[in-house]
């Protein structure tokens, strides 16, 4: 959610820095090399809240991944002492 709320605030500065601009008539002095400075910046800050929100993902997809193959190790160690109860009492299995 913090990356929604960053991602706001972004958008809204660069609206109001839009309309500053188009009100005092700044954007004719503007050069290429500055709107291409921004862009990048723009770009750049999409691409770390997306990273970020993919990161946490992946975590919690192999944070799940752990628990269950401890519930399965846990389920296994279990068959083994059966079966080994099994076979200490004389039992064919």
């Amino acid at each position: 959610m913090n990356e929604l709320r960053l991602a706001l605030y972004g958008l809204i500065g660069l609206g109001t820095s839009v309309i500053v601009l188009w009100i005092t008539h700044v954007p004719e002095t503007i050069e290429s090399t500055d709107i291409s400075i921004m862009i990048a910046l723009g770009i750049g800050l999409l691409i770390l809240i997306v990273d970020k929100k993919q990161d946490k993902h992946l975590h919690d997809i192999t944070e799940t991944q752990h628990i269950l193959t401890l519930e399965i190790r846990e389920v296994i160690e279990e068959q083994l002492k059966i079966l080994r109860e099994l076979k200490s009492s004389g039992q064919s299995i």
